[in-house]
C-alpha cells in the first residue's frame, strides 16, 4: 500500500490573503453568471453585504477549484479512469470540482453531506452558495443520515437517484466510561456554542430540575466553544443553584475528549440541538458506553432509541428536558442502557465497518476497481 500525499495547493489557491486580492475576487464574481443566478434566487442578499461577499468568495473559489483539479489530471498525477474526487462537504467546492469535467470527461466526483451543508433553512437567507450546482455536479451525494437524504431528495428531485445515505463512524476508544458511584449524576454535553445548539435550553432545563428536585445532586460539563460562550456562562451563573456544579471546558482536541471520558465518570450525554446530521459527539459517547439524551432532530432518531437512550421532542420546553434528566437519574435501570448504547455504536457507527462499506460503494463507481486512487 502506498503512502498518502498531502497537497496544500488548493488551500492556497482559494484563500485570498491580501485586501488587493479580495477586491480582485469581488470584481471577478460581479462578472460571473453563477453569482447573479444565486442573487436572483435570493434577492434579500442585496441587503446583507457580509452574505453577498461570502457568495462572491464561493463563486471564485469554485472556479479556481475546477482549474486546480483539472490540472491534477493533465499533469498525470491522477488517472481519469481510476480516480475518485471526493469532497467532504456538499458546497461550492463540489460545484467547482464538477467544472473539471470540461477537460476530464471521465472524472468521477463524490460528495459527503452532513447537516450544515444539507439544511439551507439554518441560514438567513436560507442559502448554501451554489448548492444546487454541487448536487448536479456529483455522481453520488452520500448523506450521513437518512433524514438528510430524504431532505435533499425532496429539495432536488431531479437528482434523487444520486443521493444516498451513508453514515460516518468514530474510532473504538478501547475503554468504557465509568458511571458515578458517589450519588452525583454526571451529564456531559459537547457542541459548538452557537444558537442552533440551544445550550441555553439545557441550562434552563437544569434550572427547572433544580426547582422541582432540590435533592438531586448534579454535575454538568460542557466541551466546546463559540460566540455564545460568555452569554451562556452568565446564564448558568444566574440560573443554576449550588446544587448543580457546572463547567465549560472550551474546545478540546478529539483525543482530549476521549481522555475526558476515560478519566471522569459520565452517566449521560445530553444534546438539545435544533438541527443535526448524525453528530460525531453522540457516536463518541455511545462508543464509550454512555447513554444519550437528545432532541429528535435530523438523523438523531436513527442513532438513539428507548433501549439505549432517551429522545426528547424536537422542540422541547425546559420542563421536558428536566423530566428526562430526572427520570434518567432516578431510574436504576438507566445504567443498563450503557451496554445497549455501546452495542448501537458497534452496529451502526464503528468507523472500521462503515469506512470499508463506504470505500466499497465508491469503488463501485469505477470500472477498474483494482486501481482506485483518492483525491
Amino acid at each position: 500500500m502506498g503512502g498518502i500525499e498531502v497537497d496544500w495547493g488548493l488551500a492556497a489557491a482559494i484563500h485570498p490573503r491580501s485586501t488587493r486580492r479580495r477586491v480582485q475576487w469581488l470584481a471577478r464574481a460581479l462578472a460571473d453568471p453563477w453569482f447573479f443566478a444565486d442573487v436572483a434566487r435570493h434577492s434579500t442578499l442585496l441587503a446583507r453585504p457580509v452574505k453577498l461577499r461570502r457568495l462572491a468568495f464561493c463563486v471564485v473559489a469554485a472556479r479556481r477549484t475546477g482549474i486546480w483539479i483539472e490540472g491534477l489530471f493533465h499533469s498525470g498525477r491522477c488517472a481519469p479512469g481510476a480516480t475518485v474526487v471526493l469532497t467532504f462537504w456538499l458546497n461550492h467546492l463540489t460545484a467547482g470540482a464538477g467544472l473539471a469535467r470540461a477537460g476530464v470527461p471521465d472524472m468521477r466526483l463524490v460528495a459527503r453531506a452532513h447537516g450544515a451543508d444539507v439544511y439551507a433553512e439554518r441560514y438567513v437567507p436560507p442559502l448554501i452558495p451554489l448548492h444546487g450546482r454541487a448536487v448536479a455536479a456529483a455522481d453520488r451525494v452520500y448523506v450521513v443520515s437518512e433524514a438528510g437524504r430524504s431532505h435533499l431528495s425532496a429539495r432536488y428531485p431531479d437528482f434523487r437517484s444520486r443521493i444516498e445515505a451513508a453514515p460516518l463512524g468514530s474510532l473504538d476508544p478501547g475503554f468504557a466510561a465509568q458511571p458515578s458511584r458517589d450519588g452525583i449524576f454526571r451529564l456531559l454535553s459537547c457542541s459548538s456554542l452557537l444558537p442552533l445548539k440551544r445550550v441555553d435550553l439545557l441550562i434552563m432545563g437544569l434550572a427547572e430540575l433544580a426547582k422541582t428536585r432540590p435533592d438531586l445532586r448534579l454535575q454538568w460539563d460542557h466541551i466546546g466553544d463559540g460566540e455564545l460562550r460568555c452569554a451562556l456562562e452568565r446564564l448558568a451563573r444566574e440560573e443554576l443553584p449550588t446544587t448543580i456544579n457546572w463547567r465549560f471546558h472550551g474546545r478540546l482536541e478529539p483525543n482530549q475528549v476521549m481522555s475526558f471520558y476515560r478519566d471522569h465518570p459520565v452517566d449521560a450525554f445530553v444534546s438539545t440541538s435544533s438541527s443535526e446530521g448524525r453528530p460525531v459527539s453522540i457516536m463518541e459517547a455511545q462508543s464509550c458506553s454512555v447513554p444519550v439524551i437528545a432532541t429528535a432532530v435530523g438523523g438523531v432518531p436513527e442513532m438513539v432509541a428507548p433501549d439505549d437512550g432517551v429522545l426528547l421532542p424536537p422542540l422541547p420546553v425546559p420542563r421536558e428536558v428536566a423530566v428526562a434528566i430526572a427520570a434518567a437519574a432516578d431510574n436504576p435501570g438507566f445504567e443498563a442502557k450503557r451496554g445497549a448504547s455501546r452495542q448501537r455504536w458497534e452496529t451502526t457507527h464503528d468507523a472500521t465497518k462503515v469506512g470499508l462499506e463506504f470505500a466499497r460503494r465508491i469503488r463501485s463507481l469505477l470500472c477498474d476497481t483494482e486501481k482506485v486512487e483518492f483525491s
